[in-house]
């Protein structure tokens, strides 16, 4: 059934892509990754957001392509093993004063690598590539780097990433990108809605580190809804089934457990003049 499911999902996205995909690749979508892992799980999600007071050098330069007002990504990914989840996304966006164009494809692995259990951490890794569609002006480019998580997600929890991005291809660029971002889940405001915060930062080359100033990095609160799976009287249950059969515990999540839907949205506020003022992004995931 899953399966099933999975496949009518990923032929829906690819028909989806072909009928918006023409011409420029897209900027990366702001996604925080988490490191763990969970086999046989299906993940459907979408990352949007929409920004807004863009720097005068960047707005104002007729030469410049036109800042992207609005992003969207897609993505399909499976709990392949324990440790291996494997996604296919989607990119979108909207620059200013134009319309919507597909702009890459992405094939991202996520590997969980271990567990500290005295500190409640995870650690994995990321590994993806991505392939600009119609003949994109930006290089295709490889992205690699650590995933951290302390706690759970449904408690207090933090996530670190840190990623370096290399291009290549006809329209390579010198050097090594390198991104990072960080989400803290700090306050339970009842057991499905969280309150939080989130960032994130851009340096173009690490081998040729700008000011501060000339960075970009967004800051801000964030809040995440969670509804349906498990409920604790369940977790309970399944718990129990687990310590005595994997298997068993495993066959009756798949027959009872119905999608888990989770929601998260941020407000993130420019701290360098190299970044637009405000921010909106939002998270959806369906899992199953």
């Amino acid at each position: 059934m899953t399966k099933t499911i999975f496949h009518s999902v990923f032929v829906a996205m690819v028909a989806l892509f072909v009928l918006m995909a023409p011409t420029r690749r897209a900027s990366a979508q702001f996604v925080i990754n988490s490191p763990k892992v969970e086999k046989g799980e299906v993940e459907v999600e979408t990352h949007g957001s929409y920004s807004s007071g863009f720097p005068r050098s960047e707005a104002d330069d007729e030469d410049a392509e036109a800042p992207v007002r609005h992003g969207d990504e897609v993505e399909v990914g499976y709990g392949i093993t324990d440790f291996w989840k494997l996604e296919l996304g989607f990119g979108f966006q909207k620059p200013q004063g134009e319309g919507w164009e597909g702009t890459e494809i992405e094939i991202e692995n996520t590997f969980q690598l271990t567990e500290v259990k005295r500190w409640d951490m995870t650690i994995g890794f990321l590994a993806s590539v991505a392939f600009g569609v119609g003949g994109a002006d930006e290089p295709n480019a490889f992205e690699f780097g650590p995933l951290i998580q302390f706690g759970k997600e449904d408690d207090r929890s933090l996530i670190l990433n840190a990623i370096f991005e290399k291009t290549f291809g006809e329209n390579r660029e010198d050097g090594l990108g390198f991104e990072y971002a960080a989400q803290l889940k700090a306050f339970k405001l009842r057991d499905n809605i969280m309150l939080g915060a989130e960032a994130f930062g851009e340096i173009e080359n690490i081998d040729d580190v700008p000011s501060f100033d000339e960075t970009e990095l967004r800051i801000g609160p964030a809040i995440y809804f969670k509804f349906g799976g498990d409920n604790d009287d369940d977790k309970g249950k399944h718990k129990g089934l687990k310590d005595k059969d994997d298997d068993d515990d495993k066959g009756m999540k798949d027959a009872d457990e119905g999608p888990e839907v989770e929601v998260g949205v941020g407000l993130l506020f420019g701290a360098t003049d190299a970044t637009p003022d405000v921010t909106l992004k939002w998270d959806l995931e369906v899992s199953f």
